[in-house]
């Protein structure tokens, strides 16, 4: 069975003037999604998102590279994992006075060096004050890409889930409770 489909005269028309002058192109962009990058040079800021307006953030540490996650330690210090990177310590969060460990925490896995390889998540335990009991995810490396791939090719990841327990600026008893099968999958949350 053929389908067909009839595009009116006029529209041909303006598609062809559309072309011819460029202008195509123009009607096909559109403005990129989110809020634009801001340099942190103020204390604090206001955006307006489509949830919700005047949501007003205010900058609590600089110097992570490219901060994911983070949750609060019970004697208000914080964890915040870093993309791919380290997980990293911030002092006094809670009483507004927040200062970056300048040494990442120990005893995490070793990164695979592809994009997006790596620390994700981070999330305590419920009952973290007593067992210090720290859970995160962690894109290993996956399948390898075929030998006769053509670039540019992804790695593919295996999201995995850890636990280990923090004693003091380290990640002790590490294991692996959890590993996905390989995919494209490159990202992931604890909820």
């Amino acid at each position: 069975m053929s389908v067909r489909f009839r595009v009116p005269r006029g529209l041909q028309l303006l598609a062809g003037v559309g072309l011819a002058f460029g202008w195509l192109p123009l009607y096909a962009q559109q403005a990129p999604l989110g809020i634009e990058a801001v340099t942190l040079t103020q204390p604090a800021y206001v955006f307006d998102t489509a949830e919700q307006h005047k949501v007003r953030v205010v900058v609590v540490t600089q110097g992570l590279r490219h901060p994911v996650a983070v949750t609060l330690l019970p004697s208000g210090d914080a964890l915040i994992s870093e993309r791919g990177g380290a997980l990293r310590l911030v002092h006094n969060v809670a009483s507004g006075t927040a200062q970056l460990d300048p040494v990442p925490i120990g005893g995490l896995p070793a990164a695979p060096a592809y994009r997006n390889g790596g620390l994700q998540d981070v999330a305590l335990h419920p009952d973290f004050a007593h067992n210090h009991l720290v859970y995160f995810t962690f894109n290993q490396a996956g399948n390898p890409p075929p030998a006769n791939a053509k670039p540019p090719v992804r790695q593919e990841s295996r999201v995995s889930l850890f636990r280990g327990e923090l004693v003091g600026h380290s990640l002790t008893h590490v294991q692996q409770l959890f590993i996905g099968d390989s995919g494209s999958t490159s990202g992931s949350r604890l909820g």
